[in-house]
């Protein structure tokens, strides 16, 4: 190439290269110009609002269920188990047959002592016609009144024997009966004590126990500083008790039953018994659950979630949002509070919206977004 070409060749170079370089700068303007820094955004919270409600104002305690009626069957007379007529952990009705007990040595029995009544009885009536016939004798003058008395004592003395054997007659139908054991009450079957074959002893041998699921009792314990109240409220109506427990859905509803009549002076505490209707059988003897007790009702109270609450060194606050969705920790005096919800006597009003969760990088001032 020619040194005339070369010169002539440097100018479009460098114009192209300054076309490049303007327009990049006119395209990096362009978009530098209109670009915005990305707003920080507010610290992520949970919210709920401060309402107006009746609030029950409840005791809570740990507690059992325990049966209305628990019964051990046991055999009122010995035998080999002959038949079982039902199932382990089957619901039963009064006067069900549960046990059927070998009946053959008592039905002999009873056919032994039914004849010696049915002796007994002919020779009552005999001696009674004698004595009857001596009487008329004796109005005739045929015989002396000794020899009639004595066949009257002798026909007495018979009858009584007849009672004798009339007794052991239904002592042996009632042993007969009791080789057929029956429900005791409604209820659900436990596991069984025996297998059929095995032999049992009288009033000894347990066969089976059998627990009254509708209605339950919960049992439970409560300071005696609350025993005067509990007494004043039982008095006019029945007290409202909740028992929950793991797999329940909800509460289950019940009433004060049963408060005891002397303080555990050892603990402090008051025994007391709810009753549950308990018509789906959710409750179940023995089962640890969760109680509270309605003590009272505070009306048209304003109410917070539990979770609201924080404690600092001046006491207990809440974080309040304002309508720039900035928060506010505001002091507060509560009240009465249950494992779910507060009552706030004084420092947030019905229809303020408080902090539920998120208060860990909260402070005054803070902007924050709700979830």
């Amino acid at each position: 190439m020619t040194d005339r070409h070369r010169v002539c060749s440097w100018p479009k170079a460098l114009m192209a290269v300054g076309f490049l370089t303007f327009m990049a700068l006119t395209l990096l303007g362009c978009g530098g110009g209109g670009a915005k820094p990305a707003a920080i955004p507010g610290v992520p919270v949970t919210v709920s609002k401060a309402v107006i409600k009746d609030m029950p104002l409840e005791i809570t305690a740990v507690g059992s269920i325990e049966a209305v009626q628990s019964v051990t069957v046991i055999p009122q007379v010995s035998g080999k188990v002959k038949q079982i007529h039902f199932k382990e952990g089957q619901d039963i009705r009064q006067g069900d047959l549960l046990f059927t007990l070998d009946p053959e040595t008592y039905e002999k029995e009873l056919s032994q002592y039914q004849a010696k009544l049915n002796k007994e009885m002919a020779q009552a009536r005999r001696d009674s016609q004698e004595a009857e016939r001596y009487g008329r004798l004796v109005h005739q003058g045929a015989v002396s009144r000794s020899e009639h008395e004595k066949y009257s004592t002798t026909a007495a003395t018979q009858w009584a024997s007849v009672a004798d054997a009339q007794a052991a007659v239904d002592k042996a139908r009632v042993n007969l009966e009791y080789c057929y054991i029956r429900a005791p009450l409604d209820g659900r079957a436990g596991a069984l004590q025996v297998k059929q074959g095995d032999v049992v002893t009288a009033n000894s041998t347990k066969l089976l126990i059998v627990n009254q699921l509708q209605p339950v009792y919960a049992k439970f314990t409560l300071p005696e500083k609350y025993l005067a109240q509990i007494r004043q409220n039982q008095a006019v109506q029945p007290m409202d008790v909740t028992v929950s427990a793991n797999g329940l859905a909800k509460g289950v509803e019940g009433k004060l039953d049963f408060i005891n009549n002397a303080v555990d002076t050892a603990s402090g505490t008051i025994a007391l018994k709810a009753i549950f209707p308990n018509h789906d059988t959710s409750l179940w003897p023995g089962q640890y659950v969760s109680v509270a007790l309605t003590l009272s009702i505070a009306r048209n109270a304003v109410v917070v979630p539990a979770q609201t609450l924080q404690t600092g060194q001046d006491g207990t606050y809440a974080f309040v949002v304002k309508e720039d969705q900035s928060v506010e920790a505001r002091k507060v005096t509560t009240g009465w509070t249950t494992t779910r919800e507060t009552v706030i006597l004084q420092g947030v009003s019905a229809g303020e919206t408080v902090v539920t969760d998120g208060q860990l990088n909260l402070k005054n001032g803070v902007k924050v977004h709700i979830k």
